[in-house]
């Protein structure tokens, strides 16, 4: 749990679910450039899943999430090395196929990481049939961090996150 020291992200991590009422809150406000909203969408990842297999809060953030809703949310795929489902993992790969063209993205490249960052971390512990392809279309879009983890995915080796 790369994470463990962050004070904004701690409420997930420790499990304190009393705080799932104002993280959604804060993800309804879907703010698309905002750390706050980022953290809450990591949080309420792991508030909300059932297990470290349990995707589906990931899958329900996806649906309409802005850019940093969508960034947070996939981050504890990588940070926390889930294991989802396969049927999930075909889901969020192709879900996240063109997240580097996030609609919120578009003018503001510059400072902004993709948020397919946290999946393609996720995905060194995944069957290497179904990331491939994924992984290998992350490795020419050009995001340096992105292309680190997912060099490291291909490979079938987690690194270390940022």
């Amino acid at each position: 749990m790369g994470d463990a020291g962050s004070n904004d992200l701690a409420i997930g991590i420790v499990e304190h679910k009393d705080a799932l009422r104002v993280i959604e809150q804060i993800i309804i406000e879907n703010n698309p450039y905002c750390m706050i909203t980022s953290a809450a969408a990591q949080t309420y990842v792991r508030l909300r899943r059932k297990c470290i297999n349990d995707a589906l809060p990931v899958l329900e953030l996806l649906e309409f999430g802005g850019l940093s809703t969508v960034r947070g949310c996939l981050n504890p795929l990588g940070y926390d090395r889930m294991l989802p489902h396969n049927e999930q993992i075909e889901l969020l790969i192709n879900k996240a196929w063109d997240l580097h063209k996030h609609k919120d993205r578009l003018g503001y490249e510059r400072g902004y990481c993709d948020p397919r960052y946290g999946l393609a971390a996720g995905c060194a512990g995944w069957d290497s049939l179904l990331t491939k392809d994924f992984l290998n279309h992350c490795l020419i879009t050009g995001d340096v961090p992105l292309k680190y983890v997912s060099q490291h995915a291909i490979n079938g080796k987690y690194c270390k996150l940022r």
